[in-house]
């Protein structure tokens, strides 16, 4: 790579550092990228801890794996002294009297790493001290956003992780628990009053208290037991076992307070304490449950602690709290929360008209599949759409802690007869682990997943068998007929928005159908084979939604793809098929196509956010292009997305004048051109879009009952 590809070489490398936020991903590039640009037997990248030592992060070349412990002289004397550092007869990695570079990373008067290159030649100098530099920056970049990641994730006040970081913790035990069927235990603390010491005493006051408060929280706690602000005056601790620990955790913090209290006027505090699985099944119920025994020892008369599971019980509790078990399970299952539901189904029925344009068929079965978890009080739900004999994925609502493997698999209904019952039967059925009798293979799928219940029903849309709905529970239940009926009233109404959808791109199938007509007018007159524009506007659509794109800015791209070129319908035959290089008078009127389309389309309104992308569909990201020689975010988007994908089609379809080549050759193609010719973002993008192809192309890995 030290020949004409260098220049190219160190871009690219460059590029690579720039995205890394990572010292140790940066590290590894810098040694890969210098290794390859210099042909050097050794490349290492020490990084510098905050004691002054050096740690050796990454090592490439063919004597890496011969690099023994410790830091070699010359680079500790290049971190040391922050100087350039030459030996023309070192002795490194079991290779002596070897020319050797050291050479610091410094950034902002910090050093921040040592670059050290073992070369024959040792006359790597320059490009070793750019990418020095260029790896400096690199992390740099990388120590910033660890800090203002870190920043993000605590409170300046009390410097304890804030709610985000809560939150993020709280999901990460879940799971693990999850995963190994341990327990975790919630507790939330409230200063009592805390308001009064506020209005009394003012803000400051109240700041002094909450920093003394967080200071005795995290005496308080031991080993595993992370406290977090959570928010105003409550405060959170995670902990890993049952509800009587988390009971006993909440009392130590609790009299640790009080304690406080005897010193000096401070308020006490009240906790609530629930734990998973016994209390809830999902992080949001954890929190709810905490949150209720919380108001349930501010009901108790305040300075205590409730346990959701044990204090919630009996008579004489009840009377004290003001609360029951029964009325927690109204609050989150209740006829107010099911209305609330119902009402939303309402609304979305009543917006039909509109429900595409906010995310279209997937919007309509990701909004199903939460409401049908909120109705029936459930863990989480599944929709799987029928391809033949196979059901494939199509949308969950799964809760934390939990996660599905289904869109990693199919399920072939020849396995699951009660599946396929359901389906072919168009009747809804249920199955639970506390059935007498439970069908092995949907107990399999039931154990996989660590629930203990599920309601299946038949999805049909227009008439035909569409899919399959899943509403699972972790908790033992049987799903009643009431809850059956609820159900299958939202998957009718699902059933019948899905229609609807299905009606809307059938209208603009017909109206993208008429466009791609004209297109295929051009084409026949260009000499470009008949269905390249469809091809460029379907591969468009795919890369503008991995990037992230919404439904109406999707349509633009489609149909600035399908139209991207056709101000070439009023060039002269005589340019658009010659065989030869075109003369610079040519050039000239060729380059006026995107302008002469600009014009062609500007009396229909409806492509008003189109013509842009058509207009720009040939710039480049360097400004080289035309007709405006926009660069970089200057060119519209869509413009972009068009642009990588047209040429993509063009270097792999045959033409007259040259032979197709190959997939992979395009792709080198691409990206050599990223950062120039393309936006980089959009090349990374088709990139993704053609390897999603080919997983497609295999068929997907069947989820099978064990015997």
């Amino acid at each position: 790579m030290r020949s004409s590809t260098g220049a190219e070489g160190l871009l690219r490398l460059a590029q690579e550092l720039a995205r890394s936020l990572d010292p140790l991903q940066s590290a590894r590039i810098a040694a890969g990228g210098l290794a390859d640009l210099t042909g050097a037997r050794l490349a290492a990248v020490y990084l510098s801890e905050q004691d002054g030592s050096l740690t050796l992060a990454a090592a490439a070349g063919g004597a890496s794996d011969a690099l023994e412990e410790g830091v070699p002289a010359l680079a500790r004397r290049a971190a040391d002294e922050r100087i350039f550092v030459r030996d023309s007869e070192a002795a490194v990695a079991g290779l002596e009297g070897v020319s050797a570079l050291a050479v610091p990373c410094i950034a902002h008067g910090q050093l921040l790493g040592v670059l050290l290159l073992v070369t024959p030649s040792g006359r790597e100098a320059s490009t070793t001290l750019t990418i020095a530099e260029l790896a400096a920056a690199s992390f740099e970049n990388a120590r910033r956003f660890a800090l203002t990641f870190a920043e993000a994730r605590h409170d300046l006040l009390t410097g304890l992780p804030n709610h985000r970081a809560f939150d993020e913790h709280l999901d990460g035990v879940l799971r693990a628990a999850l995963s190994t069927d341990g327990e975790v235990t919630l507790v939330l603390l409230d200063l009592d009053d805390f308001k009064r010491v506020n209005d009394t005493h003012g803000h400051p006051a109240g700041d002094e208290v909450l920093r003394t408060f967080g200071r005795t929280v995290r005496r308080a706690v031991r080993s595993g037991e992370e406290v977090f602000r959570a928010g105003g005056e409550e405060f959170a601790i995670v902990m890993r076992g049952g509800p009587d620990a988390g009971r006993l955790v909440a009392e130590r913090v609790r009299e640790a307070i009080v304690n406080q209290g005897a010193e000096r006027p401070f308020p006490t505090v009240s906790a609530g304490v629930a734990g998973f699985p016994q209390d809830a099944r999902t992080k949001d119920e954890l929190v709810h449950k905490s949150d209720v025994a919380l108001y349930a020892a501010k009901r108790a008369g305040k300075n205590a602690v409730v346990a959701y599971g044990t204090d919630l019980q009996g008579a004489a509790a009840r009377a004290a709290a003001g609360v029951s078990r029964d009325q927690v399970h109204e609050r989150m299952e209740s006829e107010g929360a099911r209305t609330a539901v119902l009402t939303e189904l309402s609304a979305i029925t009543r917006a039909i008209g509109s429900i595409t344009s906010e995310g279209g068929p997937q919007a309509v079965l990701d909004r199903a599949a939460a409401q049908l978890t909120a109705l029936l009080g459930a863990t989480a739900s599944e929709i799987s759409r029928l391809e033949g004999d196979v059901l494939r994925f199509a949308s969950q609502f799964w809760p934390a802690p939990y996660e599905s493997t289904s869109s990693e698999y199919g399920y072939l209904l020849g396995d699951y007869p009660l599946t396929r019952e359901v389906i072919q039967s168009g009747r809804a059925r249920s199955v639970s682990l506390s059935d007498d009798e439970v069908d092995p293979a949907e107990a399999f799928v039931l154990r996989e997943l660590k629930m203990q219940a599920v309601l299946m029903l038949p999805l049909e849309v227009a008439g035909r068998k569409w899919g399959l709905v899943e509403v699972y529970d972790a908790r033992p239940r049987s799903f009643t007929a009431a809850e059956s009926g609820l159900a299958e009233l939202v998957v009718r109404q699902a059933a019948v928005l899905l229609e609807q959808c299905e009606s809307r791109e059938e209208r603009d199938r017909l109206y993208r159908e008429t466009l791609a007509a004209l297109s295929n007018a051009l084409e026949a007159k260009d000499g470009e084979t008949s269905d390249h524009t469809q091809e460029v506007a379907e591969l468009a659509i795919e890369v503008a939604t991995v990037l992230g794109l919404p439904a109406d800015e999707l349509r633009d791209v489609e149909l600035g793809a399908l139209l991207h070129d056709i101000g070439k319908i009023r060039m002269p035959e005589s340019i658009l098929l010659k065989q030869g290089p075109l003369s610079d008078e040519q050039w000239e009127i060729m380059r006026s196509h995107p302008e002469v389309g600009e014009r062609i389309l500007a009396p229909i309104d409806s492509l008003k956010n189109v013509i842009p992308i058509v207009r720009s569909s040939h710039e480049r990201w360097d400004g080289e292009g035309y007709p405006d020689r926009l660069a970089g975010a200057e060119i519209p988007l869509g413009a972009r997305i068009v642009a990588v994908c047209d040429a993509y089609q063009a270097i792999v379809e045959e033409r007259p004048y040259r032979q197709a080549r190959t997939r992979g050759e395009a792709i080198e193609e691409l990206r050599a051109s990223a950062g120039s010719h393309f936006d980089i973002d959009c090349v990374n993008a088709l990139l993704e879009v053609l390897r999603r192809r080919s997983a497609r192309l295999v068929l997907p890995e069947l989820h099978r009952p064990t015997p």
